[in-house]
């Protein structure tokens, strides 16, 4: 159950009750578990104007865990998409590491789904690649990862790697760059975030 601190009248009042099945995102264990990303759910909760503070009141029934991630407070723009993660590698081996898919990872922050998403790549510098793809759905708050065509460099130097897509209510998540080097022989490439 959340409860909410209601400012003017100096009392706390229910928000809003979830029973447990309500709540469960993955198969009841035995076992130690830690969600994995497709084991999540998500609520969207409006919130009284005169409320300050929240708090989560849980009652156990034989379970003990209880994942709370990524709590958003304020008003939900009504089409935000978010470039959230740019997974291209640091340096690329012109031999070994092409072609390199760069995967992208796109969340929808919004409070409405989106349709027809389109996603742009723009790799500038020594080596030049422009491409773009279209997800087709995302709804609220749900992530989608997608994968550009391959990337050949063929010259040795350093490129920025930039994912953006159009503008919306929040312009200021709508793109990523990354600084992305080609060489004769190393890889570099560390994300501990990388690719579902």
């Amino acid at each position: 159950e959340i409860f909410y601190y209601d400012s003017v009248d100096e009392n706390w009042y229910s928000l809003v009750y979830y029973s447990g099945t309500e709540l469960q995102t993955a198969n009841g264990t035995d076992q130690y578990f830690e969600p994995q990303s497709s084991e999540w759910g998500t609520k969207i909760i409006d919130i009284p104007e005169n409320a300050t503070a929240l708090y989560f009141q849980v009652i156990e029934d034989c379970s003990n865990n209880l994942f709370i991630d990524n709590i958003r407070v304020g008003a939900v723009a009504g089409s935000d998409a978010s470039v959230e993660f740019v997974w291209a590698k640091g340096k690329l081996p012109l031999v070994y590491g092409v072609p390199d898919k760069i995967p992208v990872l796109i969340k929808n922050l919004g409070a409405s789904p989106i349709i027809n998403l389109k996603v742009y790549l723009n790799i500038t510098g020594t080596n030049n690649l422009i491409d773009s793809l279209v997800i087709p759905g995302l709804a609220s708050l749900d992530t989608m990862q997608v994968d550009f065509m391959g990337f050949n460099p063929v010259l040795n130097g350093f490129s920025d790697v930039t994912v953006s897509i159009p503008d919306d209510d929040n312009n200021s998540n709508n793109s990523k760059t990354f600084i992305s080097e080609a060489n004769p022989n190393t890889i570099r490439y560390v994300d501990s975030n990388c690719c579902n």
